[in-house]
């Protein structure tokens, strides 16, 4: 009995002392980020990178912004140049079974300001995640890999988001 009431005072201070590790460490949950005021005004240009300017989208909105219609108007420009999604084997069975894909999405964008100017190096995001895979389950792992897809799309989105949070105007 000794020992429970021994654990239960114990287990506070473990509490917080993990609480005030984590913090200090840099950990944080991920979330809102903290966007400089000029973001108000993007504009995403893509010429050929439909996935990802509906991941942006709703990256966008998560933050509370909402990126504008009209080039002219936009303090902060992000250039999608080019955007790709690959599936590659990366394990098969003894019997010549695919058993696990690597899927790869890369996309490469530019930032630049209102003139039209870089801001920032061009920039390739790379993202990939492993599938892997039944034959017995086709219909079943065909979803997963759209459910893989989506969070490739949002993960991307996301890092989008975080680099713009250290372009300086």
């Amino acid at each position: 009995m000794r020992v429970f009431r021994w654990l239960r005072s114990l287990l506070p201070s473990l509490m917080l002392g993990s609480l005030l590790f984590m913090n200090g460490c840099g950990f944080h949950l991920r979330g809102s980020v903290e966007l400089p005021p000029a973001l108000s005004a993007v504009y995403v240009e893509q010429q050929q990178a439909p996935l990802i300017a509906e991941a942006l989208a709703r990256a966008f909105t998560e933050q509370q912004l909402s990126p504008v219609e009209d080039k002219a108007q936009a303090q902060l420009i992000i250039r999608v140049s080019q955007e790709s999604y690959q599936r590659q084997v990366l394990s098969v069975g003894a019997t010549g079974n695919v058993q696990e894909y690597q899927l790869n999405y890369t996309v490469k964008l530019d930032i630049l300001d209102a003139k039209g100017e870089a801001l920032a190096e061009p920039q390739t995001l790379p993202v990939s995640r492993e599938l892997r895979y039944d034959s017995a389950e086709v219909v079943a792992k065909a979803g997963e890999e759209q459910q893989l897809k989506s969070e490739m799309l949002a993960d991307a989105a996301r890092q989008i988001i975080r680099r713009l949070q250290f372009v300086e105007f």
